[in-house]
């Protein structure tokens, strides 16, 4: 019988998060074709510097996007461990050692963000007109 809840609840969580998550995706598709690269899709289309900042913006934010389900995938799967530890301390420690590591990474990749942004925030006004990220 413990088997059988066990499996019952992660096949649960399992529908959920995809209930969850699939509609969120899918609504917040953006239509723009440009993709990652805002230059050079026509024939005459030459790429600038301004595009270059641009594609750098497009990355990073791709990045930060990309790790916040990332970061929330992995604190599901440390709770999953932490909540099916029981009495094991070994369990227990791995599931916080995790825990803590995505979290720190985190902190980490959005600190990064935040420097960055503010960085070529506070430059960018010194920047020639053709080539400011507004």
């Amino acid at each position: 019988m413990k088997y059988f809840s066990r499996n019952f609840f992660v096949f649960l969580f399992l529908i959920i998060f995809i209930g969850v998550s699939v509609p969120t995706m899918v609504f917040s598709a953006q239509h723009n074709t440009s993709g990652l690269i805002p230059c050079g899709h026509g024939v005459n289309d030459q790429c600038t510097f301004a595009d270059l900042m641009a594609l750098g913006r497009n990355i990073v934010n791709f990045l930060i996007l990309l790790s916040i389900p990332l970061a929330a995938i992995a604190f599901a799967y440390s709770g999953f461990l932490l909540l099916t530890a029981g009495g094991d301390v070994g369990k227990r420690g791995k599931a916080k050692e995790i825990f803590v590591k995505v979290l720190w990474g985190f902190i980490f990749v959005i600190s990064a963000w935040l420097i960055v942004y503010t960085f070529t925030r506070l430059t960018g006004n010194f920047l020639p007109s053709a080539v400011r990220l507004n």
